[in-house]
């Protein structure tokens, strides 16, 4: 008797763990698309922290993936920020690889200074009210409207920020980072709303990986200085 309630609680279990396996390969099937955009971003991200300019080779390819992944799930300001992230990155090959300082140095990592923060700003405000009126402009089609009029202020903010945020980044300004780690937690709700589960996963990471993106070229901007 025994020995049938062992065989019977082993079968179930198998069928739980083939369950378990149809449910996953399901999933990824119809979710493989964010998947592989997860992980090119992932690598994008290990390279940035460590200053590689082929970060932005992964860029361009990222880019076209959540071009998709972030249109078809109706979060259109996005999708168009990675447009955006797509042509920025092929300058940040230009900067990173083949610019060069007076000396004939590659560019160094650097803080931003005054006048650069008060011109950023107020690129940030425009930049924010224009994307802001020409995604109203569309609101009475239900191709925009479709989400809550939060989760559209959200997508405007996100945006805003991102697009000042790359270009630091291309220029390899240190502060670029602050303006991940305020950008990426609102990226996790906002991927949580949509229920787009890897790529809030993806952008806790970045979250962390903030601080540590700041402190590693911190330390970098810190040692060219003195040199």
């Amino acid at each position: 008797m025994a020995c049938k309630v062992c065989i019977i609680h082993q079968d179930n279990v198998l069928l739980q763990k083939i369950f378990y396996m149809e449910n996953l390969f399901s999933w990824l099937a119809t979710n493989w698309i964010e998947v592989f955009g997860v992980v090119f971003m992932l690598l994008f991200l290990y390279l940035e922290i460590m200053q590689k300019w082929t970060m932005w080779v992964l860029g361009v390819i990222s880019g076209v993936f959540y071009m998709y992944i972030n249109f078809a799930n109706g979060l259109y300001a996005l999708a168009g920020l990675m447009t955006y992230n797509v042509i920025c990155s092929f300058y940040g090959i230009y900067c990173w690889k083949f610019a060069k300082t007076k000396t004939n140095q590659n560019l160094p990592v650097c803080f931003v200074d005054t006048r650069q923060a008060l011109a950023l700003t107020l690129i940030g405000i425009v930049l924010f009210e224009v994307l802001a009126f020409i995604f109203m402009f569309f609101n009475g089609n239900p191709f925009v409207s479709a989400g809550s009029i939060f989760t559209f202020t959200l997508d405007i903010q996100i945006t805003t920020l991102s697009i000042i945020a790359l270009w630091m980044a291309a220029k390899k300004m240190v502060e670029s980072w602050f303006l991940w780690l305020v950008v990426d937690p609102f990226n996790v709700w906002l991927y949580l709303y949509k229920e787009m589960y890897p790529s809030a996963i993806l952008y806790a990471i970045y979250t962390v990986a903030a601080v540590i993106g700041y402190l590693q070229w911190r330390k970098s901007a810190l040692q060219a200085q003195q040199t």
